[in-house]
């Protein structure tokens, strides 16, 4: 037999992105790190509805600019989020949040444009 030992007490994996019914996006804690993206204090929100879906891109920089959320750090852990109804008000008011709260893994693009973006595609519920 080959047994592996269990070490990571106190620790879940949280390697995505969520959308929560308060209008929010929650960053875990695994996915900031592998990301590296621990220093970063702002994100930038992009979004797409095309025919394969509704996507929503975030690009994390370090200064607010004038378009960027202020990230949240999350009380006991190393998670962080950001509150966003104007974003959900402006792309997504005929959407029942709801219907999408969920947890998303994101994926990397390099985006010619706007450069390197983490992006979910919105499924229902």
């Amino acid at each position: 037999m080959t047994f592996k030992k269990f070490t990571q007490f106190g620790r879940r994996n949280s390697s995505f992105i969520s959308i929560t019914s308060s209008h929010s996006f929650g960053f875990g804690g695994d996915f900031l790190q592998i990301s590296d993206l621990a220093d970063y204090n702002y994100v930038e929100l992009f979004f797409d509805n095309s025919d394969d879906g509704i996507k929503i891109a975030f690009k994390f920089v370090r200064n607010q600019g004038d378009s960027a959320f202020k990230l949240i750090e999350n009380k006991g852990t190393n998670s962080r989020s950001i509150v966003a109804r104007s974003f959900f008000t402006t792309f997504l008011k005929d959407v029942n949040i709801d219907e999408f709260k969920n947890k998303y893994v994101p994926e990397m693009v390099n985006d010619d444009e706007f450069g390197k973006l983490f992006v979910i595609k919105l499924i229902k519920k």
